[in-house]
């Protein structure tokens, strides 16, 4: 017999043998089971559509990366918003800690502190960026006119 008929075959034998379990079970019991059953099913098409959604962003990632390797120019562009994102994150992150860890006005300081530095280098990551789309626009742009 193929794997193919095996898993089929599986699948239903131990369906009914959960099926028999629960006609044995008290009411109690038996409802809690129901319950996880559902409860089971509703997770298992969340870990399909969230793995739907992972394979499609997988693809984007793939053609966007194929994208960047084509110009210098937006792989550095790439780089930077990747490392923008992650000051990002890194700022929301320490101002939960802060929170957490220190007195109010510590936490007020230490906040201000970091706000100010993670806003100097997020402005000054922006404007590379920006910097970076002017140069990769230029550059098309004299290569369309050189292509004409």
């Amino acid at each position: 017999m193929s794997s193919k008929g095996i898993q089929p075959r599986i699948f239903w034998q131990e369906k009914y043998r959960a099926e028999q379990l629960a006609a044995e079970m008290n009411s109690s019991l038996k409802e809690k089971f129901l319950q996880l059953q559902k409860e089971n099913v509703e997770q298992s098409r969340k870990v399909a559509t969230r793995q739907a959604e992972l394979d499609s962003l997988l693809k984007k990632k793939a053609h966007m990366g194929d994208q960047v390797y084509i110009s210098p120019g937006r792989t550095d562009a790439v780089q930077l918003e990747i490392k923008l994102w992650e000051l990002e994150r890194r700022r929301e992150a320490l101002k939960n800690e802060l929170q957490v860890s220190s007195s109010p006005e510590e936490q007020k300081s230490g906040l201000l502190n970091r706000l100010k530095n993670d806003n100097l280098q997020m402005s000054t990551l922006k404007k590379t960026i920006n910097e970076i789309q002017e140069q990769i626009k230029h550059a098309e742009q004299s290569l369309s006119h050189t292509h004409q």
